[in-house]
């Protein structure tokens, strides 16, 4: 009797182990990872499952190259989204904070350079910003406060020098204005003031020589305006009035 005993909680104990050890692996091997939603083109967001606090999704063109992917928490986009043309080459990386523009953005040409570049926050441009060339120089530089340009901005002729510089307070010009023949040499010297030419107006030959000189008020010619010839002789001068 106590053999049979024995023998019948040894039985009971194995089988008890073996349950145990069928459970437990798969316990240990659940994946951490967020789920992977996909959404194909004419999927309503209803069927794709019920709301989770951290999904990777992604959305699809016909051909079934992805066209859109990222992060989303409690329904809004977090963290870098990833968007692709139908062949599969990147055009733009964005950066979100619960759903909105909030860091980075970048754009690409189909060569894989990047076009431009901008920091957003609170979905405006708010920092600097970079347009480029194909080749990947620089096109323009900038800076934007609150959406709007504000310090200065560089453009630049191809082969990198710089074509004209504008300085911008509360997104209208204000001060020193230039702009540049593509060998450095300056074409056009004048300034601004609130988005008005304001003050003296310059411009040159590209060998220096000045071929015009004179004055603004208020974005209007006043005084004595003066062209030259290219050998320094006086083509015409001209006086404007002031309007009342």
């Amino acid at each position: 009797m106590r053999l049979e005993r024995k023998n019948t909680l040894s039985l009971v104990l194995l089988l008890t182990l073996i349950f145990l050890s069928i459970q437990f692996p798969f316990a240990q091997t659940k994946s951490s990872k967020p789920p992977v939603v996909v959404r194909k083109p004419g999927v309503p967001a209803k069927e794709v499952g019920p709301l989770q606090p951290k999904i990777d999704l992604r959305y699809f063109y016909p051909n079934g190259q992805a066209k859109e992917k990222g992060d989303s928490v409690n329904g809004k986009r977090e963290g870098y989204w990833y968007q692709f043309d139908p062949s599969g080459k990147i055009t733009q990386r964005v950066k979100y904070t619960k759903g909105q523009l909030d860091g980075d953005i970048v754009n690409y040409f189909d060569n894989g350079h990047p076009s431009d570049s901008a920091v957003y926050i609170n979905k405006k441009k708010d920092g600097g910003y970079v347009a480029y060339f194909t080749n990947g120089k620089p096109k323009i530089k900038g800076n934007y406060v609150n959406g709007v340009e504000d310090g200065e901005f560089n453009y630049y002729f191809y082969n990198g020098t710089v074509f004209r510089t504008i300085h911008y307070l509360n997104g209208k010009v204000n001060d020193e204005y230039t702009e540049n023949y593509e060998n450095g040499k300056t074409r056009i010297k004048c300034s601004y003031l609130n988005g008005r030419r304001d003050g003296d107006f310059m411009g040159y030959f590209p060998n220096g020589q000045e071929w015009v000189t004179g004055k603004y008020l208020n974005g209007k010619k006043i005084g004595i305006w003066s062209t030259f010839l290219e050998n320094g002789k006086i083509a015409q001068k001209k006086t404007y009035k002031i309007e009342k």
